[in-house]
């Protein structure tokens, strides 16, 4: 089957779709150029392009640039001189539902099962294992569990396995996916289905794995809704405000605001952060890959009184690259 059906975690009674093969391409690594797994990289590479921003949109001469190695309690992220004046600069990425934390997390506890699963057993045939856990939503699987998820994760493994070998072969006759429910009383408080999906031939798996074993570790699949974009907003404002820093840039990956409008969230984040400490508030937008980061860049002032240059943004994302 080309889609499962998974976790109902949209809040809305649904399940969500999920494609398990491709028929052209196989599964590549994270194209993404701003990266989710490493903060200190992502807010280097906004701080310096944030600052090449100001020279070339608002001819902002920077003299200075540093990006701060402690920034608890609310210090700056990046520190830098512009126009001879020193600038603390907070950067913070709007999510919804923590959907990247979930997509980060999902990756490395796929690549770990993958890596145990195989060590008890190799499928005869080429299958993405799907896990669903119990999830709200809102919470992460296994966020509530203060000791022993090491050894949680060791027993989905052993319980995969076994599901493997007790069931592949019944892709002998047929391909249809074989749905187990589990009722394992260390493993049910967290995850509630398995679903063994054979991968067609000349297809490829969209998720990671090896040697016959592809997991799907069903935690990723959020939705977004405007209630939760205010929700994530108003979050911003109680974790910063009131910081050290007198900037702040909240910026956000043009994939990961779904169907609402940027104009929408910059009119959201414009009406909250009036009332807030920073002097100046901006919202950077762009698709986050190589090719096209540049391009499509876009820094709204939403705090703050700044005159652009008279030349067009085209103009200016021509300079940088």
């Amino acid at each position: 089957m080309y889609a499962i059906i998974g976790n109902a975690v949209n809040k809305a009674g649904h399940g969500t779709i999920k494609f398990q093969f491709s028929k052209y391409h196989p599964m590549h690594p994270d194209p993404r150029f701003i990266p989710h797994d490493d903060k200190k990289l992502a807010e280097n590479i906004l701080g310096s392009t944030f600052c090449k921003f100001l020279e070339n949109q608002y001819e902002s001469v920077i003299t200075s640039y540093v990006h701060n190695v402690d920034d608890s309690n609310k210090k700056p992220d990046v520190s830098f001189t512009e126009n001879e004046e020193l600038k603390g600069l907070q950067i913070t990425e709007l999510q919804f539902t923590r959907h990247e934390e979930r997509n980060v997390l999902s990756r490395r506890i796929s690549e770990e099962l993958v890596a145990a699963i195989l060590h008890l057993v190799v499928p005869k045939y080429k299958m993405i294992v799907n896990i669903f856990p119990v999830d709200n939503g809102a919470t992460l699987p296994l966020s509530t569990v203060k000791k022993g998820k090491t050894k949680i994760l060791q027993e989905l493994a052993v319980y995969v396995a076994r599901t493997i070998a007790e069931n592949q072969d019944k892709f002998t006759t047929e391909d249809a996916p074989i749905w187990h429910h589990i009722e394992h009383p260390k493993l049910s408080p967290h995850y509630r289905t398995i679903c063994l999906n054979k991968v067609p031939a000349g297809c490829y798996p969209r998720f990671y794995g090896r040697e016959n074993v592809y997991v799907n570790y069903d935690m990723d699949d959020v939705s977004f809704s405007d209630n939760e974009a205010t929700e994530a907003i108003n979050a911003i404002f109680k974790k910063k405000n009131n910081g050290k820093a007198n900037m702040l840039l909240i910026w956000s990956d043009e994939f990961e605001l779904a169907t609402i409008n940027k104009r929408t969230i910059a009119e959201r984040i414009f009406a909250t952060f009036q009332a807030s400490t920073f002097d100046e508030v901006f919202f950077m937008t762009f698709r986050n890959t190589l090719p096209d980061f540049l391009k499509s860049l876009e820094l709204w002032v939403l705090k703050g009184k700044r005159v652009p240059m008279k030349k067009t943004v085209n103009e200016d994302r021509e300079e940088m690259l």
